[in-house]
């Protein structure tokens, strides 16, 4: 798997261990998109467009293609797996100490 930047140091929103052991399972099902790319760093790029408040377009190319990270989104989604995605990252934060995310 590829490096993943640390966040303090990159100034962008990447998940920890802990918060891909989380949700990974919510996308083992779903077809998403091609598996040549690293499901953790687009959902990672999703994260960090939607809490930075960032258009699509300006999605850091660290995380892929905007387009691609864009798709991806679309398509979690529709499928409601955003919804759970954010469900289980919320649930994940209170019972710790980490970012709250937002499911728009």
């Amino acid at each position: 798997m590829a490096r993943i930047p640390d966040a303090m140091a990159t100034g962008k929103v990447w998940l920890t261990d802990e918060q891909w052991k989380a949700i990974e399972h919510l996308l083992d099902h779903e077809r998403i998109g091609p598996r040549l790319v690293n499901r953790r760093i687009i959902v990672s790029g999703i994260l960090h467009v939607i809490t930075s408040g960032r258009l699509w377009r300006d999605c850091p190319q660290e995380y892929g293609p905007h387009l691609l990270v864009f798709q991806y989104y679309r398509r979690l989604n529709r499928s409601g797996v955003w919804q759970k995605i954010v469900d289980a990252l919320d649930a994940l934060e209170r019972s710790g100490d980490h970012r709250r995310v937002s499911s728009s």
